[in-house]
């Protein structure tokens, strides 16, 4: 019985008379064990008659047949009981692979609901980190601002009270103070707005970008009266894009294009698009005076900003809000400069149609 239990037979053929351990016995020890306790069994017994068949089929038999029998008989039953097996164990092993399936899905449901509650949590967290972070900026950009004028307006209280009485290098002293708080005034005020374009959602759409650029020229023109500055603008493609980031990055690029090019009477900026590799690049192109010292790019969590420092004085950027702008809309911008010809911003936009 021990070698039976070990190493399950297919089916158990057995006499019920037998010395010792007789065939009722074997059958209460394969049915008491989980690994044989599903095995054909099919007593024999020169008993014959209904009584003695039923009594054997109570112990738990499969079938009982009494002697004498014929071999044809016994083959064709041991046949369909070993089919009959071979049937249940193919149901058992589906049986087991549907309820496996089963706990893999509720597993699976739960782990959903597990991450739906957690990305619903992380959200909220995320949510409130935001408003934090929005109020933290605002408060900053106060507190940062209000030294910065200090700074601005007694240096500039000084030149105006006491500048004659100094020499000029002390009056360009104070001058490149002034300059360095106005720059730092700017940085705040990029940073903050792109801090709220950054959150804003990408409504992207067809853009008249000629319409565009000179409405943005209409707006800051106002702010350069009494200068002499040529706009020369090529032709412009429609582009897709989000008409709000492009217009702030416009403005931005502009804006940097009148004030850098300030000391130069007249000033030129141009605006264009060429095409390059399938793409249409457009450009603001930037006129200094002075030969340029020294192009830095820089990288950071916030921004890709292009740094052009001219005459050691000025400083032309790609500013978080500007290169935050074409990021968020898939786009690329780069600068180039060279001595004494200025620097030129080029951007490219993701899916805007060919020139």
């Amino acid at each position: 019985m021990a070698i039976s239990i070990a190493n399950p037979p297919d089916l158990v053929l057995t006499d019920i008379m037998m010395p010792g351990l007789d065939g009722f016995g074997v059958l209460r020890e394969l049915r008491a064990s989980d690994r044989t306790r599903h095995v054909p069994v099919i007593l024999l017994s020169a008993r014959a008659g209904e009584e003695a068949a039923v009594g054997g089929l109570e112990q738990g038999a499969d079938d009982y047949l009494a002697k004498p029998f014929a071999a044809r008989e016994l083959l064709a039953r041991v046949r369909t009981h070993l089919d009959l097996a071979k049937l249940r164990r193919e149901w058992a092993a589906e049986h087991e692979r549907t309820a496996e399936l089963a706990r893999s899905e509720a597993e699976g449901r739960r782990l959903n609901a597990e991450l739906e509650q957690r990305v619903t949590e992380r959200t909220a967290q995320l949510e409130a980190a935001n408003k934090e972070l929005e109020a933290f900026s605002y408060s900053v950009s106060h507190d940062l601002r209000a030294p910065l004028r200090a700074v601005d307006g007694f240096s500039q209280a000084v030149q105006e009270d006491y500048g004659a009485q100094l020499p000029e290098e002390g009056r360009r002293y104070l001058q490149t103070i002034r300059e360095g708080a106005q720059r730092m005034g700017v940085l705040i005020d990029d940073l903050l707005t792109f801090s709220r374009l950054n959150r804003q959602p990408v409504n992207e759409q067809p853009v008249n970008t000629a319409k565009l650029v000179n409405d943005v020229i209409e707006e800051l023109n106002p702010r350069q009266r009494g200068r002499q500055v040529e706009i020369r603008i090529g032709e412009l493609p429609p582009c897709r894009g989000d008409a709000a980031l492009l217009k702030q990055a416009w403005i931005n690029l502009l804006s940097n294009a009148f004030k850098y090019s300030s000391t130069r009477n007249p000033a030129v900026i141009e605006i264009g698009c060429k095409l390059e590799q399938g793409e249409n690049v457009y450009s603001c192109a930037i006129t200094a005076q002075a030969s340029i010292c020294s192009m830095h790019t820089s990288s950071s969590a916030y921004f890709n900003a292009c740094t052009v420092r001219t005459n050691l004085k000025a400083r032309a950027s790609a500013s978080p809000s500007c290169s935050g702008s074409f990021t968020a809309m898939g786009g690329r911008i780069r600068v180039e400069a060279a001595p004494d010809r200025g620097a030129t911003f080029y951007f490219t936009l993701k899916g805007e149609p060919k020139l």
